[in-house]
C-alpha cells in the first residue's frame, strides 16, 4: 500500500490475514528477490510484479498463488525459480500468473498463465465439495458463508423445491448445498472459470440433473 507521498507501506503484518499467512509472507518476500520480480512502481510505471494472491482452503490447507504481472517478460525466470518456492511451501497446490498491463488500480487482467498441473483448489463447506480456480471468486468469510449456505439448504427443504435457479451462481456454492439427488438445478454465471468449478462440484457430488452455464444472469432471467 502506498502513502499519499508514494512511500510504499509494508502490510503484512495486519491482524486480518490469517495466522498460517504469516510465516508464508517471510519465504514469498525472499522469492520476489530470487526470482527477479521488481515490484511495480506505480509513480514510475515500471517494474513487473503488481500483486501476489494469495487463497487459502480451510479445509485441506492447500494454498493458491497467484503472481499478477505486468507483463510476460520475466516468466521464465519465475519458472526457474518455482522449485525453490515450491520445497519452502509445499501447501501450495495451484500456482498461476496473471498478465494486467494496464497502469489501473485493476486487480487482475484477462490473461492467465497456469504453473502448476493443479489449476483448482479444492474447499469443503457442510460436506459439500467446492472448488476455486484463478479467476473465479469465493466467499471471503468461510465460517459465514457455511453458514450461509446450510441456512438456505434447510428453507429449500422445508417447502420442498424439486426445481430452481442459482442466479449469479459463482462456484455454486447455494445451489449445489440445496440440490438433492432429483432436484433440476440450473446455475448460471458469467464467469467461466466460476462455471468450470461449479461444473467440477457437481460431477463430484453425482449429480445427475443439473445445469451450469456461463452466461449472463439478467438476460437470461428477462429472456422470453
Amino acid at each position: 500500500m502506498l502513502h499519499r507521498d508514494g512511500t510504499p507501506v509494508d502490510l503484512s503484518a495486519c491482524p486480518l490475514y490469517p495466522a498460517s499467512f504469516e510465516p508464508m509472507f517471510v519465504v514469498l518476500k525472499s522469492f520476489i528477490a530470487r526470482a527477479g520480480l521488481t515490484p511495480y512502481n506505480v509513480a514510475r510505471k515500471r517494474g513487473e510484479l503488481k500483486y501476489l494472491l494469495l487463497t487459502e482452503s480451510t479445509h485441506s490447507g492447500g494454498v493458491m498463488l497467484r503472481f499478477v504481472l505486468r507483463s510476460d517478460s520475466k516468466l521464465a525466470q519465475l519458472r526457474a525459480a518455482l522449485p525453490w518456492l515450491q520445497q519452502q511451501l509445499p501447501q501450495l497446490r495451484v500456482i498461476s500468473a496473471n498478465i494486467q498491463p494496464v497502469h489501473m488500480a485493476i486487480m487482475e487482467g484477462e490473461r492467465e498463465i497456469p504453473l502448476t498441473v493443479q489449476q483448482a483448489l479444492e474447499e469443503q463447506f457442510n460436506q459439500v465439495p467446492l472448488y476455486i480456480r484463478p479467476q473465479s471468486f469465493f466467499q471471503t468469510n468461510p465460517q459465514v458463508a457455511a453458514k450461509l449456505y446450510s441456512t438456505a439448504r434447510d428453507w429449500v427443504r422445508a417447502l420442498g423445491i424439486d426445481s430452481m435457479w442459482d442466479l449469479f451462481c459463482g462456484v455454486g456454492g447455494f445451489g449445489l448445498h440445496c440440490a438433492q439427488p432429483e432436484t433440476r438445478l440450473t446455475g448460471i454465471e458469467i464467469s467461466a472459470e466460476a462455471i468450470a468449478c461449479a461444473r467440477q462440484s457437481a460431477e463430484t457430488m453425482g449429480l445427475q440433473h443439473v445445469s451450469f452455464q456461463a452466461l449472463d444472469s439478467t438476460r437470461f432471467a428477462t429472456a422470453e
